[in-house]
């Protein structure tokens, strides 16, 4: 007995609340009405039996209501990318086995970069000369950095099909320098 009132609030709380019969601020409340229509208003268009489109003789499968994935857009989608830390870097990039040939005057672009994205993830620590008032900051970089390039035919591909690997430096001219391990 002692759940019965808690009952009774439940079923008080589930009862959906009156509309508002009172105006607001001078404007008429707004009511909806049903709209009745004639059922001889009402044109119903029909096509000759000889031009209604044949029913389908088998069930159609998923299989064959789904376009069929060409390459392009199996494709679709793929990024090249990198990762790694300021010790290594990882590169993943598309290319077809035939096409190896292209991609190497992209190379020195990609060592360059693999460079830079280690440089911006890498520690930093920042000395202070409070005697001459100056400070420096001191990016924590090793002398060379190993750059692994995975090279991909395809985005569906789980296996590279050439996988390089390449020492990167900081040249005096503030560029890099890189030879293949």
């Amino acid at each position: 007995m002692r759940h019965l009132p808690l009952f009774f609030l439940l079923l008080a709380c589930g009862s959906p609340a009156p509309p508002p019969a009172a105006e607001l601020a001078g404007q008429p409340a707004v009511v909806a009405a049903p709209v009745a229509m004639a059922a001889d208003s009402v044109a119903v268009a029909t096509a000759p039996k000889d031009t209604l489109p044949a029913e389908p003789t088998a069930p159609v499968s998923m299989e064959n209501a789904r376009p069929k994935r060409t390459a392009s857009m199996r494709d679709e989608g793929c990024v090249e990318h990198m990762d790694g830390s300021s010790a290594e870097v990882r590169a993943v990039l598309y290319v077809r086995p035939a096409d190896m040939s292209s991609r190497e005057k992209d190379l020195e672009s990609t060592l360059a970069s693999a460079w830079m994205l280690a440089k911006q993830g890498a520690p930093v620590s920042i000395a202070c000369d409070f005697e001459g008032g100056t400070s420096r900051e001191h990016i924590h970089m090793p002398d060379t950095l190993d750059v692994r390039l995975e090279y991909f035919a395809n985005c569906s591909a789980r296996k590279p099909h050439t996988v390089q690997q390449y020492r990167v430096w900081r040249t005096a001219e503030d560029g890099t320098g890189w030879r293949m391990r």
